[in-house]
């Protein structure tokens, strides 16, 4: 069976190769910003599920159903609260590359918000090489902290969606 994209006469790849060194050449439509955008919200939004799964569930058979329960809005809500958080609920410091990801995160989510659901402004390929800027910085920053307990009461929160003040 033929994909019916094929049978449009689209072309194979629809997004502009990589340039040279791996920086990607900029959307060239305005439907490629906005995809562009949203899949850069999506590998950020998976970047922390696969952490915290990882470093917070033990039972390896167990971690791709537990990041089945990770919500978006539960994520943004911890992640607004880490990106101007100086120590975190532990008492411990928050790490600058735990409030670099937790600010990406948030940064991202809203430009995915506009891209997706927002078709009434324009979205521009400045904004697209923008916010993919953005997550790689992020996946930068997590690997920086990867080995360091400060992060795990982040990536705890996020696996259970926020910590109660109560």
């Amino acid at each position: 069976m033929t994909c019916w994209i094929w049978r449009t006469g689209w072309p194979a790849r629809p997004y502009p190769a990589p340039a040279e060194g791996g920086v990607p050449a900029p959307p060239g439509t305005e439907a490629q910003s906005r995809r562009a955008i949203s899949t850069a919200y999506y590998a950020l939004f998976r970047l922390p599920i696969d952490a915290s799964t990882t470093r917070c569930v033990a039972v390896a058979a167990l971690r791709p159903l537990v990041a089945r329960n990770f919500e978006h809005r539960h994520m943004l809500a911890v992640c607004k609260r880490y990106a101007g958080l100086s120590v975190d609920p532990a008492g411990q410091p928050v790490p600058a590359e735990v409030e670099r990801l937790a600010d990406s995160f948030v940064q991202v989510q809203n430009a995915r918000m506009k891209a997706d659901y927002n078709i009434k402004d324009p979205v521009i390929a400045v904004e697209a090489l923008a916010a993919v800027q953005v997550a790689r910085d992020a996946f930068t920053d997590l690997a920086a902290v990867a080995s360091d307990p400060a992060a795990d009461v982040f990536l705890t929160e996020l696996l259970i969606g926020g910590i109660k003040d109560r």
